[in-house]
């Protein structure tokens, strides 16, 4: 049996704090959900927290993919640490460490990607905009890495052969 927490939430988002039922949402299929940036699998870091100079957050793995009806939003069911669910927009997600990603120095407008590996999500302090450390495998020699810092979203995509 559903628990209420199941069918209706209350998120933040953009406009302000609001309920998401169930019912409004409308499941993706798997053309759309193979366009979305949190693949169904992929394990995320959410609810960024600073504390006494700390940045806290909480884990989890995207279980689905929703259109909310009424907002027109996309959203995405986590299923949390602790055994609940929860639905998530895309401003709220962040790829967790070692997940398997894509880069591109150039947001993939050239063939320049190269693969890598999230070491760390974590917002700018100054603009609260969230940015990775990665880490980089050199293609001629394996023993040779590059950690990155500071690499916004639109340089890295999920490598999706990895769920």
């Amino acid at each position: 049996m559903a628990s209420s927490r199941d069918c209706i939430q209350q998120i933040s988002s953009t406009n302000g704090s609001r309920c998401v039922i169930r019912n409004n949402l409308l499941p993706l299929d798997e053309t759309q959900l193979n366009l979305l940036p949190f693949p169904i699998g992929c394990e995320v870091s959410l609810d960024f927290r600073y504390t006494k100079g700390c940045q806290t957050c909480i884990c989890g793995k995207v279980v689905g993919a929703f259109l909310n009806l009424p907002s027109n939003e996309v959203l995405f069911e986590v299923y949390l640490n602790d055994g609940s669910t929860c639905w998530y927009n895309i401003n709220q997600l962040a790829y967790a460490p070692n997940t398997q990603i894509y880069y591109s120095p150039s947001s993939f407008t050239q063939r320049d990607e190269m693969t890598g590996t999230i070491i760390l999500a974590e917002t700018n302090s100054c603009s609260s905009k969230l940015c990775y450390s990665i880490m980089l495998s050199s293609d001629e020699c394996s023993e040779r890495i590059r950690i990155l810092e500071r690499i916004p979203l639109d340089q890295i995509k999920c490598k999706r052969c990895s769920y």
